[in-house]
């Protein structure tokens, strides 16, 4: 949940805290050469476009989404030895904004609302 809300609030530095350790590296070590030690990352802004990069590819409208709900989950494993257990879930993402787009058309899309409720109403 706290990863969604930050994609939702495109917070990217965050999203890339939330990630596991191994996605982490793997956006890290992307494009070298070799493993450095941490001595060759990136500066956080490649970082950043790197995490907006691969969510754009594969979810669109995931950063900067509207509203989300978790619709079904799993446990993966119970975790034990020390670890904590793994989850996996299905998630529905709603990716329009009206007020978003409301700024940028004079307030067209909240008249059409308005006028197709009226028209609902009326029949």
């Amino acid at each position: 949940s706290e990863q969604l809300r930050a994609l939702s609030e495109a917070r990217l530095p965050r999203v890339f805290e939330l990630f596991s350790h191994a996605r982490r590296a793997m956006i890290m070590e992307n494009g070298r050469a070799q493993g450095g030690g941490g001595q060759l990352d990136p500066p956080p802004q490649e970082v950043q476009r790197r995490v907006r990069r691969m969510l754009d590819a594969s979810c669109p409208g995931l950063i900067g989404h509207g509203s989300h709900e978790i619709v079904s989950g799993l446990t993966l494993d119970q975790g034990g030895d020390g670890r904590m257990p793994r989850w996996g879930c299905r998630v529905r993402v709603h990716t329009f904004h009206p007020d978003m787009y409301d700024t940028c058309d004079g307030g067209f899309l909240a008249a059409a609302a308005a006028a197709a409720e009226a028209a609902v109403g009326a029949e």
